[in-house]
């Protein structure tokens, strides 16, 4: 990183640099993994390549974050929907800003990233969030898919605040936030159930095949539904596509790694 001068303080998180660098580390872990689909991260000095940005007045809008597990694909931000770069939002790391309340829509301005993949979740698959909810006026959605309310894949906080739901078909599973940051690992097991972990609990398994309904095929979405609506104010310093079941046994190792990198980086409760 030749020419990168990071302010970085590892102590602000409890780690020191080289705990990101070494092999052994639990960001490696997640970042070599072959399920991992895509990590994003917005700090900078975590892959200086990896995220572009673009400066509008007094704002730095964030133009695309690139997969820093190396697969080349990213969440691409449009011209007038770009969540804004904001330094050091959370312990010492940078954060991504989302809008979506009315003085934003009515400038065009909600902010929205779209993923360059094709995410398949008809199959096994899970989605990671380390996020902030700064307004729970209305609903907002952290990310996923949604055709209708039997087709879908998606995860929102209700207006008011207070939950996190994941939404898959037609039924859903629940999990308890508060008012700062949380981390929530989200996960289809590909034939029946959903799952859900927030903040050192997981929630009940929910039968999704009893239920009816299926996964969505529509565009994958970050900060909205993939019709455009339910767009979140939230600050995201983390997000994770995973085309397994994290919760299943299998991937125990890869799971561990998530809840430590996390708890250390962002002091989020990953027990």
């Amino acid at each position: 990183m030749a020419g990168f001068i990071s302010n970085l303080d590892p102590s602000n998180f409890g780690a020191t640099l080289a705990d990101f660098e070494t092999d052994t580390a639990p960001r490696s872990t997640i970042i070599g993994h072959a399920n991992c689909v895509g990590w994003h991260e917005p700090e900078p000095y975590l892959g200086s390549a990896a995220i572009t940005t673009t400066v509008v007045g007094s704002d730095t809008r964030i133009d695309t974050l690139e997969d820093l597990a190396g697969s080349g694909e990213s969440l691409d931000g449009t011209t007038t929907r770009r969540p804004y770069l904001i330094a050091d939002g959370l312990n010492g790391l940078s954060i991504a800003r989302f809008k979506g309340d009315d003085t934003e829509a009515t400038s065009g301005n909600r902010s929205q990233l779209d993923p360059s993949l094709t995410f398949d979740m008809t199959a096994a698959h899970s989605m990671v969030f380390v996020a902030k909810m700064t307004d729970t006026t209305s609903t907002g959605v952290l990310g996923g898919k949604f055709s209708n309310t039997t087709t879908r894949s998606y995860v929102d906080v209700p207006a008011g605040g207070g939950s996190i739901r994941y939404r898959f078909g037609a039924t859903e599973i629940t999990g308890t936030i508060g008012t700062d940051w949380f981390i929530g690992i989200n996960a289809y097991d590909g034939s029946q159930y959903i799952k859900m972990y927030v903040d050192g609990t997981r929630s009940t398994d929910v039968d999704a095949a009893a239920a009816g309904g299926t996964a969505s095929g529509a565009a994958f979405k970050i900060g909205s539904l993939s019709n455009g609506s339910q767009f979140a104010d939230m600050d995201v310093a983390a997000i994770g596509l995973f085309d397994v079941d994290l919760f299943n046994s299998s991937y125990a190792t890869l799971l561990a790694a998530i809840k430590s990198y996390c708890a250390s980086a962002y002091a989020v409760n990953a027990s």
